[in-house]
C-alpha cells in the first residue's frame, strides 16, 4: 500500500576547516495519507531518511517549513535516538529518561 511519501534535496557546502565539500540534506515534502497517520509510518520514514544520510555522511539534516505535527515526531524521534546511542546522561536523583513509559516520549 502506498502511505506516504518525502522529496528530499541534498546540496554541498564547503568545510573551511578541512577544505572539502561536506553534504546537507533538507527534507521539502514529508507526507503520511491521513488514513495511515498515529501508525507510526512517519516514524519509520524520518528514521530511514536519517540512517540513508548517515550512510551518505550528510553532516545535517533540515527540514523545509515544518508542520507543527512534523515538529513533534521528528522531536519524539531524535530523542529515541539520542536515548538509543546512550547520548544523554541521567542527572542524580531524577527518574531514567529511558525508563519513562513510551507513550510519554
Amino acid at each position: 500500500s502506498f502511505v506516504g511519501y518525502t522529496s528530499v534535496y541534498p546540496f554541498s557546502v564547503f568545510d573551511k576547516a578541512s577544505h572539502t565539500f561536506k553534504e546537507r540534506v533538507r527534507i521539502s515534502q514529508f507526507v503520511i495519507l491521513p488514513h495511515y497517520r498515529g501508525q507510526g509510518h512517519g516514524t519509520r520514514l524520518l528514521r530511514a531518511v536519517y540512517a540513508d544520510c548517515h550512510a551518505r555522511g550528510a553532516i545535517e539534516v533540515t527540514v523545509e517549513d515544518p508542520s507543527e505535527g512534523f515538529r513533534h515526531m521528528r522531536d519524539s524521534v531524535d530523542l529515541r535516538l539520542c536515548l538509543e546511542k546512550r547520548l544523554l546522561s541521567n542527572e542524580p536523583g531524577r527518574e531514567p529518561l529511558a525508563d519513562l513509559p513510551a507513550e510519554t516520549l
